[in-house]
């Protein structure tokens, strides 16, 4: 069975190889085409041709694209500097921990709990115990969002991050990231018990 592409279907974004219709939209009609092949996507987009009110279609892509790799060198706080890779994308607590590297201090207080010390929120971005130091390759991280600014603002260092809001490569960037995991530790001073 020979096919072509419909004339009524507009690109409307520049595609590139390996694209993916994932999904055709018309009106309320909604058609998954993953897994199927040519033919079958071309027909897909036929029948939705003729739901389609003034023949406007919308095509759901899904782009293949390599993941950049990311060096991470983690100072511990012993002396030791260990090495991790992580693909760009990736959540900076979940590839630090996967990897048995502690992020945990027991006597860091948690911001949502200030009378709780020695637990975590498990990730959820609301403690701000798992903090990280970036001693370099800030570039490589997404932006701090409005929650981990304002749960960031009792920490003395720009340079710390909640390692649980943190992804690396982002913008799908290649490089080093440098940094020291528990940095509030370096900086306690021994308090006296009276």
């Amino acid at each position: 069975m020979h096919t072509h592409i419909l004339p009524c279907v507009c690109i409307t974004h520049r595609t590139q190889m390996k694209d993916t219709i994932t999904t055709v939209l018309a009106d309320n009609l909604r058609e998954r085409t993953i897994g199927l092949n040519y033919d079958s996507t071309v027909e897909a987009i036929g029948r939705s041709k003729h739901m389609a009110v003034g023949n406007k279609l919308t095509l759901e892509l899904t782009r293949v694209v390599k993941r950049a790799e990311i060096m991470i060198e983690v100072d511990d706080g012993s002396g030791n500097v260990h090495h991790v890779r992580s693909l760009a994308g990736e959540n900076l607590r979940r590839v630090l921990l996967r990897k048995g590297y502690g992020l945990y201090d027991d006597a860091t207080v948690r911001f949502d709990m200030p009378q709780v010390r020695g637990s975590n929120c498990g990730g959820e971005g609301c403690c701000g115990t798992c903090i990280v130091d970036i001693r370099s390759g800030r570039e490589l991280l997404n932006e701090q969002d409005q929650h981990e600014r304002s749960m960031m603002r009792n920490f003395p260092a720009p340079s710390w991050r909640a390692a649980c809001r943190t992804i690396v490569g982002a913008d799908n960037q290649s490089g080093t990231l440098r940094l020291r995991t528990t940095p509030q530790s370096a900086r306690r001073r021994p308090q006296r018990l009276e």
